[in-house]
């Protein structure tokens, strides 16, 4: 399941914090302390938002739309149901934060676990990963009004093993307006997820259509990420588990002859070289995929387990695809990852000069280990650099990202933490923060 809110230790007070930090400095200067500003834009108090997830998303006036997994208005099991939010830039340079809606946990759905997509007319879609008429979470719709509210339409509830249950990963739109996701579980025995369409209808309503069903063995089982297409129509997307050793794998799904789906295994992770992938691929301006995953890699690592790679997916010659391991995070003291973070469970944002971004939701400082916003560079001769731009201290600045970064035209990034910020909230932990780094 992804990463959720993790509750913060307190800092080490006196001359171990000195100590601790001075180590850490060290240590990220030693790999690559990036030039870089870093500054919250935004903390979360529980009543607009708690635990923040996905990637934001900005409109054509730079506006920053997002949700939040818990917090806003609704009750649903003693915590906010989750809230969709805006940032808004104001004329004196702060941000202005409007809640769309708060969930209440009934037929409209609660918790929800993934960012949001913007059509061209200005409406939000996202998932909800529970709620609905039958329990297991729909897929919303977003649309502002006139008077300035948002009116929020569910377009489908998901029924378990008929059509799939638990949607926690982002969607997508193809040209003609539809749209794709999968769920974590559900689609008939033996419940492994799916991957579905929703296509608008002539009666304002939208049909779902079960594009594939995860039978939990070699072709994968549990996507908990979303989808990307390809210029041809192909869709791609990873699972959390299955494959030839049930590590995960990263999977193409085609249009076929007869009119269905035809699921190819890419790549099935096998420890070494990542395992347990949560996040999604994205294209390379080459047309390779890149994505990361939460554990694997070094197993002499984060008590043996690994903390996580990034990897590239290349076209070879024989019509697969061969990895390649670009980064193994690094083993730090104890179980909680190097200097340069540890469990990256989020999409990477590319740029122009193909370089990647992330976050990892453990690692960085020594003591603190809050997790790190990170950049990997490509060498001349084929190796890839990391680069720490921001090692959280998980107070004021936030703490445990588990959200991807969203690049704007300066090359500015969007980020959120789960955690950390105003430690008033969130029983000491602090709701969560949104973030910007200049470059």
């Amino acid at each position: 399941m992804k990463t959720k809110q993790r509750l913060p230790g307190e800092f080490l007070h006196g001359i171990a914090t000195i100590l601790a930090v001075a180590v850490a400095a060290i240590a990220l200067t030693s790999m690559g302390q990036a030039s870089s500003t870093y500054q919250s834009i935004h903390h979360f108090t529980g009543a607009d938002g708690a635990a923040p997830v996905g990637d934001l998303i900005l409109d054509a006036s730079g506006n920053l739309y997002g949700v939040a997994t818990f917090g806003g208005s609704g009750t649903c099991f003693g915590s906010g149901c989750g809230a969709v939010f805006k940032l808004s830039k104001t004329s004196a340079g702060g941000w202005a934060r409007t809640i769309l809606y708060s969930f209440t946990g009934g037929n409209d759905g609660f918790f929800p676990d993934a960012g949001l997509v913007l059509d061209g007319s200005g409406n939000l879609y996202g998932t909800a990963a529970f709620g609905g008429a039958y329990h297991y979470g729909v897929v919303f719709k977003l649309s502002p009004t006139a008077a300035g509210k948002w009116k929020r339409t569910v377009l489908h509830a998901f029924h378990y093993g008929e059509d799939g249950a638990t949607p926690k990963g982002k969607l997508v739109f193809d040209a003609a307006g539809n749209l794709y996701g999968t769920t974590q579980a559900g689609g008939g025995t033996p419940n492994s997820g799916i991957v579905f369409e929703l296509s608008p209808t002539a009666a304002n309503s939208w049909r779902e259509t079960v594009l594939y069903r995860f039978t939990g063995r070699s072709d994968g089982r549990n996507p908990i990420a979303g989808l990307v297409f390809d210029a041809a129509g192909n869709l791609y997307g990873t699972t959390q588990f299955g494959g030839d050793t049930s590590d995960g794998v990263v999977f193409e799904l085609s249009p076929n002859f007869s009119g269905g789906w035809t699921e190819t295994v890419l790549h099935a992770f096998n420890r070494s070289d990542g395992e347990f992938p949560e996040a999604s691929v994205i294209f390379g301006a080459s047309g390779n995929l890149y994505g990361t995953t939460t554990i694997g890699g070094d197993l002499t690592a984060c008590g043996g387990f690994g903390c996580g790679v990034v990897y590239e997916l290349s076209p070879n010659s024989s019509g697969g695809w061969t990895e390649t391991v670009l980064h193994a995070f690094e083993r730090g003291p104890k179980a909680n990852g190097g200097y340069g973070g540890a469990e990256s469970t989020t999409d990477l944002a590319v740029d122009a000069a193909g370089n990647l971004y992330g976050t990892t939701a453990f690692g960085g400082r020594a003591g603190v280990y809050a997790g790190v916003v990170f950049k990997l560079s490509p060498n001349s001769d084929g190796t890839w650099s990391e680069a720490v731009l921001h090692a959280f201290y998980d107070n004021a600045d936030g703490g445990y990202p588990n959200s991807g970064l969203t690049l704007d035209a300066a090359g500015t990034l969007f980020g959120m933490t789960n955690a950390g910020g105003n430690r008033t909230y969130c029983g000491g932990a602090g709701c969560g923060v949104v973030f910007e780094i200049t470059p």
